[in-house]
């Protein structure tokens, strides 16, 4: 076995934790995967990439959207029920 310290932004890795925990997995589990597949792909088992200039467009968009809906109330919830949203959809 061989050894491997990296350093990584704390948020990053207590957010990245969480969901490994999740998963019954841990930081160590994650990276032999990782490196696993690396070899097996002979590159990493993703495409890196920049978004597409039109969706980062329209992801910002949305997002600013939403935001002003937020400000304006004219988002409601969160509901517990199918039913309760149900009942807000028809108010309106």
């Amino acid at each position: 076995m061989a050894n491997l310290n990296i350093r990584i932004d704390a948020n990053l890795k207590q957010d990245v934790d969480k969901i490994l925990g999740r998963l019954a997995l841990n930081a160590s589990d994650a990276v032999r995967i990782f490196f696993a597949r690396i070899r097996e792909e002979r590159g990493i088992p993703f495409a890196l990439k920049l978004p597409d200039k039109a969706y980062e467009n329209w992801v910002n968009q949305a997002i600013a959207d939403a935001e002003k809906d937020i400000e304006e109330k004219r988002i409601s919830g969160p509901f517990n029920t199918v039913d309760e949203l149900m009942k807000s959809l028809d108010a309106d």
